[in-house]
């Protein structure tokens, strides 16, 4: 049984570093631009909801496992948490699928803004937004 708390005690250790870990180089690699920020704060997001998710079932495996030593009642959590490991990994795989798609959308959106008008009397070329009216 001890080695049992060793390792819940270990799982619910690497969980919070590792999700305190993503945070922590997520927030430091802000830059400023409203895009990157709306990603950033998606990952971190992400990456805490997953780490809570893993932190409060093996919490909650090694408050039984302590708690209740004649019952085997802690055994059906912790077949669980390999099935919540997997659902976290392949949530996060989908959400960069999702991320992923969001840029590039967001990308084709900023391009078709930017129009490119002919040279006029001496300039090489303009560009102008597409709010600021016709182009003739």
């Amino acid at each position: 049984m001890g080695y049992m708390n060793a390792t819940l005690g270990s799982m619910m250790a690497v969980d919070f570093i590792i999700t305190a870990s993503l945070t922590f180089y997520l927030h430091q690699s802000r830059s400023g631009l409203r895009h990157t920020e709306k990603m950033i704060n998606r990952i971190i997001m992400i990456s805490v909801n997953n780490g809570i998710i893993t932190f409060m079932l093996d919490a909650i495996t090694l408050i039984l496992a302590a708690t209740q030593k004649g019952n085997l009642i802690y055994c059906a959590f912790f077949n669980v948490i390999a099935n919540v490991y997997t659902n976290t990994i392949l949530a996060t795989l989908n959400s960069r699928r999702t991320e992923t798609t969001l840029a590039t959308a967001t990308n084709v959106q900023m391009e078709s803004a930017i129009i490119i008008r002919p040279a006029t009397s001496g300039a090489t070329s303009q560009t102008e937004s597409k709010n600021t009216g016709p182009l003739v």
